[in-house]
């Protein structure tokens, strides 16, 4: 199993149409810049930062089961 997030989502939501635009508000309060934000929306992080999963949170005002989920993944063999 693998860790998602429903990031887009929570943006549309708000109607913040880009990781550029969500930075510039999540700055303001939080101190996230642009590179930190693309790279969990992409999942090029290596783990999860529990400050910045606490921080969406409040700052989408949701759980923390509504930003992420667990998702199956497909085993693949060589064979």
């Amino acid at each position: 199993m693998v860790i998602r997030h429903n990031l887009p989502l929570l943006m549309a939501k708000k109607h913040i149409k880009s990781v550029k635009e969500l930075a510039r508000q999540m700055d303001q309060k939080y101190g996230y810049d642009y590179a930190t934000l693309y790279n969990f929306n992409v999942y090029i992080h290596k783990k999860l930062d529990p400050k910045l999963i606490a921080d969406f949170c409040e700052f989408f005002q949701c759980d923390i089961d509504d930003l992420l989920y667990l998702e199956e993944k497909e085993v693949t063999r060589c064979i």
